[in-house]
């Protein structure tokens, strides 16, 4: 869900069952406030295996209303009391040991992760900025940094050049 929303790991941790709509097609939308001065809630897709994990965790843990990422007892139920924004890297992490995965993923590789995806996949700078909720071309230059470099001037040159 974090890597289709682009999202900052204090966007996750907020995150209500209230803002969650699910839909026929499998997908869901996610209403966020993407700053902490926006008024007003912007709904967001996700796609189907984001949607179905989450709904497998809404069932899981019993979440009908009320925040939807808690902590877990010692005993995997859950708390209750609402996630810190460093619980999610710490969980990520987790998930990378057991996983054995390196480098350890933060919750902020949902984030690039998804950027350098986006721009892999050759969506248009303004799509990708609007899906995270950037209000600058700055801020998605920084992202997808190093899949720019492989795509840029001098790695086509010596595609074409060996």
């Amino acid at each position: 869900m974090g890597r289709d929303l682009l999202a900052q790991a204090r966007e996750s941790v907020f995150l209500t069952r209230e803002a969650l709509t699910f839909d026929e097609e499998g997908t869901a939308l996610i209403a966020l406030r993407r700053n902490k001065t926006s008024t007003e809630a912007v709904p967001y897709q996700i796609g189907p295996d984001a949607a179905a994990a989450l709904m497998r965790w809404l069932q899981a843990a019993q979440i009908g209303s009320g925040s939807v990422f808690v902590s877990l007892t010692k005993g995997g139920m859950p708390s209750g009391r609402l996630l810190h924004v460093r619980d999610v890297s710490r969980v990520l992490n987790g998930l990378d040991q057991r996983a054995r995965l390196e480098p350890a993923f933060s919750a902020h590789s949902l984030r690039v992760g998804m950027a350098q995806g986006l721009t892999a996949a050759n969506v248009e700078g303004a799509a990708i900025m609007q899906a995270a909720g950037w209000t600058t071309p700055r801020t998605l230059a920084r992202y997808p940094s190093q899949l720019s470099a492989q795509r840029g001037a001098i790695a086509r040159y010596y595609a074409r050049h060996p």
